[in-house]
């Protein structure tokens, strides 16, 4: 999620073309904030297979405060409200704070997704749903839930698993229009002192039953390069290096003549090189603030057509903070498969949890449709799958 160098800030602000409110139909939230364009605005990078935006950066950029939330009015921010208290009426991958997940009276029913993991004790520099060693998965230190109807064949040990059929229903509002699934992550300023942490992801499209091969999207660093040339080469039970995590930075600073991520805090004081000063965007900005929404642009676009081939469950594995260091044993000590990360996570316990954002540019077909078209598609659909 860390946001790429860009040589200067553009004076061109952000369309603010609002989302049509709409009621969820199930416990996914919509997102209200005005539009975002991921795929071209400098606010936003490449990281593998996802494209992360700085909702702070947003704001700048469209004339706001840096601060300002979806719920303001008249005119909404970027930046997504987050208080424990909202979380608990969403659906959660992972969350510190002591809010009961539950989602025993969620819709639609039966309820197939876990709510959520637990983020870490406190004495933990990491967060981990699950280490894998090339060949097994354990868990990590972060309570994996039970509060699902997943079959025992989907619920994973160590990842945070969803039904792809459940997902798709809850991402379809009642008019019948299905919504780009939005991956939001609250810094809840860990590691007050510099608010940097790293982070790695994979998320695995499964079928249950084993009769189709995994499909694996990653989130990691690649240099900025765009999520439609990149193809992972990780399995379910791949072990990461430290070199595959990215590292969200707390504070952007944009200069005159150039524009790059800082550890967190005051920008480095300006030189002859980087011209003024001019902007300083806070991406920690606290508990009740969600400061990054993460897209997958190609795991979206391909739901339906998985459900189609027989696809049934998406599980995802995170890592995040301090791994490997010999002198910690605290930080996942010897775990990664080469190398240590640095930037910890030792207090704010970030959450990570899913909207829905933009309505898809076609109706989605109800669920009786999309099983009689299903030979169709296996026999004739063009879908660019992403398998490791």
């Amino acid at each position: 999620m860390k946001i790429a160098k860009i040589s200067a800030l553009t004076a061109a602000a952000m369309a603010s073309a609002f989302f049509t409110p709409a009621a969820s139909a199930g416990p996914i939230a919509i997102y209200q904030g005005p539009a975002i364009n991921w795929s071209s605005s400098i606010a936003c990078g490449n990281f593998g297979d996802a494209v992360s935006c700085s909702l702070p950066w947003l704001n700048v950029l469209a004339g706001y405060s840096e601060t300002r939330q979806t719920d303001a009015s008249p005119n909404p921010g970027y930046v997504q409200p987050s208080s424990q208290g909202l979380l608990k009426d969403s659906i959660v991958i992972q969350a510190g704070g002591a809010a009961a997940l539950d989602n025993s009276d969620t819709t639609p029913t039966p309820a197939s997704v876990e709510n959520g993991f637990k983020s870490n004790s406190g004495s933990d520099q990491y967060l981990a749903t699950g280490k894998a060693n090339g060949t097994t998965m354990a868990a990590g230190n972060m309570t994996d839930p039970t509060n699902n109807n997943l079959t025992a064949a989907q619920d994973n040990l160590g990842t945070w698993d969803v039904s792809t059929t459940w997902l798709r229903d809850a991402l379809t509002t009642a008019d019948g229009k299905r919504h780009e699934l939005m991956v939001m992550f609250d810094y809840n300023q860990p590691q007050s002192a510099t608010t940097s942490m790293n982070i790695w992801s994979l998320i695995t499209v499964r079928d249950s039953s084993g009769n189709l091969a995994d499909i694996n999207y990653e989130f990691k660093e690649t240099g900025n390069t765009p999520y439609n040339s990149f193809t992972s080469n990780k399995t379910f039970f791949s072990q990461p290096s430290a070199s595959d995590f990215e590292t969200v930075s707390g504070t952007i600073c944009i200069y005159q003549n150039t524009t790059f991520p800082n550890a967190g805090g005051s920008c480095p004081t300006a030189t002859g090189a980087t011209g003024p000063l001019l902007q300083t965007i806070d991406n920690a900005q606290g508990t009740n603030a969600t400061e990054f929404a993460a897209f997958f642009p190609e795991l979206n676009a391909n739901l339906e057509s998985y459900i189609a081939q027989g696809y049934d469950t998406i599980s995802v594995r995170m890592l995040m903070g301090c791994f490997g260091n010999p002198n910690d044993s605290t930080t996942g000590q010897g775990y990664l498969s080469s190398g240590q990360t640095t930037q910890c996570d030792s207090g704010g316990f970030g959450d990570v949890y899913i909207m829905g954002g933009a309505e898809m540019t076609t109706q989605v077909p109800e669920p009786t449709t999309l099983a009689l078209a299903a030979l169709g598609l296996l026999g004739g659909l063009y879908c660019r799958q992403r398998q490791s």
